[in-house]
């Protein structure tokens, strides 16, 4: 069937339908408004609202009306005969004011009835926070917005066990006797603070005492989130036989950090470091968070702090605070890179974008060191990743597909051999 031929849906007019009488649906006009001499438009049935009877025709005598009104600006452009070097100097030149304002009255009318303010303004913070707190699962699947927080009643650890945690109150950390939670804070400081360098020791040290030493002053919410979900983290590295208590402890401090966590709808490096402490959650307890968008967000606000490039010559910043910088990053870098490629998905920078340095202040024979080693075995991975599963172009100066295989096999050699020199090859 010819396009000619078929027939356009035309909506019935709105004289037709208020008199509730048959309309023949004639176009430009009905037969009774032409008999009526009345103005022939359709109605939306929903709000009973006037509207164009056919979208087609309307967008028609639209663009004739918008074409009319530019050969009316062209005619006038064009009175005048210009030679060659006259024609080109026009060219360079602005358009006038006129045309300027009939452009812009143009974009207005097109996206004005549309478009909002809310639309287009961009927002700091975490776009995407009712994605983020429900259980991990490949990104490209199919999964429900809804976080498990929001659910009645929330899923625990401790679900068909015969232990239950009783309702717990506000600021549950306080509710931890002090040496319990100084030995789960030393035990953060000293095994999952080098492998994950958010944080200065010293600023935790001092956050903590602030929590719980310092009693009667008021308490930050970035300080009571920090501290829960230190101690929450710490807490799933016991070696208890009954881990449906550790588990339902520690999603308790979760649940009591997340009350504190208001701050992190701006975008700042508190708001990162504290991002990246739900993403060691979530590693050792994957349905309390969704490691993808949590990931994703780090590695955005990375970006959009600048962490991904150094920078030189900056007064401002003393070495440790520079450090600080690049430790943040490339943690940020090292947990997405590791959750993208277990799940087979794209990265959201490349390498060749990042300029940023390895921290210079980690000593090489200390637990720190490891983190440097993963961060290089991040590099090997990624590179493999983009070549074999993304169409990535062979590092600059290999041209064969065997030389690129070859030269991954002598770098991943040597990264193990630098481990085994230094005796920490992770198991």
């Amino acid at each position: 069937m010819s396009p000619s031929s078929r027939d356009r849906p035309m909506l019935s007019c709105a004289r037709c339908y208020l008199m509730k009488k048959k309309c023949d649906k004639k176009v430009p006009i009905c037969s009774r408004c032409i008999r009526a001499g009345a103005q022939c438009l359709g109605i939306n049935r929903s709000d009973k609202k006037e509207v164009p009877r056919s979208a087609l025709q309307y967008l028609q005598a639209r663009l004739a009306e918008i074409e009319s009104g530019l050969q009316h600006v062209h005619s006038k452009q064009n009175g005048a005969v210009w030679n060659a070097t006259e024609y080109t100097n026009r060219i360079e030149e602005k358009p006038t004011e006129n045309a300027y304002n009939y452009v812009l009255s143009i974009a207005d009318m097109a996206f004005g009835t549309v478009c909002s303010p809310n639309l287009l303004s961009s927002n700091p913070g975490i776009h995407y926070d009712a994605k983020l707190f429900y259980g991990s699962e490949r990104p490209p699947l199919k999964i429900p917005v809804k976080g498990i927080y929001n659910e009645e009643p929330p899923r625990m650890a401790s679900r068909g066990a015969t232990f239950r945690l009783p309702e717990l109150p506000h600021m549950v950390a306080r509710g931890i006797p002090l040496h319990v939670a100084q030995r789960l804070f030393d035990n953060y400081l000293k095994n999952i603070l080098p492998r994950y360098p958010c944080f200065l020791q010293s600023d935790l040290v001092g956050q903590f005492n602030t929590f719980f030493l310092e009693i009667g002053q008021e308490v930050s919410e970035s300080n009571c989130f920090v501290v829960s979900m230190v101690l929450a983290i710490s807490s799933l590295t016991s070696k208890a036989h009954d881990f449906w208590k550790v588990a339902s402890l520690s999603e308790s401090l979760q649940r009591d950090a997340l009350r504190h966590s208001s701050f992190l709808g701006l975008s700042s490096f508190r708001s990162l470091q504290c991002v990246l402490l739900l993403i060691q959650m979530a590693l050792l307890l994957p349905y309390t968070s969704n490691l993808w968008y949590l990931s994703g967000e780090a590695m955005r606000m990375a970006i959009s702090l600048g962490l991904h490039q150094e920078l030189r010559g900056n007064p401002k910043l003393d070495i440790s605070k520079s450090n600080l910088r690049r430790s943040v990053f490339w943690t940020v870098y090292q947990l997405e890179r590791t959750t993208a490629i277990a799940s087979g998905c794209p990265l959201a920078i490349s390498d060749e974008h990042i300029t940023t340095e390895l921290p210079s202040d980690i000593d090489v024979h200390s637990k720190a060191s490891l983190f440097i080693s993963h961060v290089e075995l991040n590099k090997i991975q990624s590179e493999i990743h983009g070549v074999q599963f993304f169409d990535q172009p062979l590092p600059e100066g290999v041209r064969e597909y065997g030389d690129w295989i070859r030269n991954m096999e002598i770098r991943v050699q040597e990264w193990q051999e630098q481990l085994s020199s230094e005796g920490d090859i992770p198991g």
